[in-house]
């Protein structure tokens, strides 16, 4: 498989604690893979990350977020997204569940 991986193509997306894996593996000061062109957090914790922190890569952020989701509240961890990093989307499930937003994202890759 490897033959067919371009290196220059490497994204990396996660789902609640998986989101914030993703968000260290892409901006960690020390610890990021430098190979990461791009990152989605689904429903990921990001309270505790500053805008210095994400300025740690210059790459596409997406965060996608329930607004009424219980463990991960909106207004705490997705909405903050978009001041705190340069180049980011956030996508709003509105009234809904992060498992409606994984269900979104599976019929978009196919």
């Amino acid at each position: 498989m490897s033959a067919h991986i371009d290196e220059n193509r490497i994204g990396v997306t996660g789902i609640s604690l998986g989101g914030l894996t993703t968000t260290l593996v892409s901006y960690h000061p020390t610890r990021r893979d430098p190979r990461i062109k791009a990152a989605a957090s689904i429903a990921g914790p990001s309270s505790s990350f500053s805008k210095t922190f994400y300025e740690n890569a210059d790459i596409p952020f997406l965060m996608l977020a329930a607004d009424t989701d219980a463990l991960v509240p909106y207004d705490v961890h997705a909405l903050p997204v978009l001041d705190r990093v340069q180049r980011s989307s956030l996508v709003t499930i509105t009234g809904g569940l992060i498992w409606a937003s994984l269900r979104i994202l599976v019929s978009c890759v196919g």
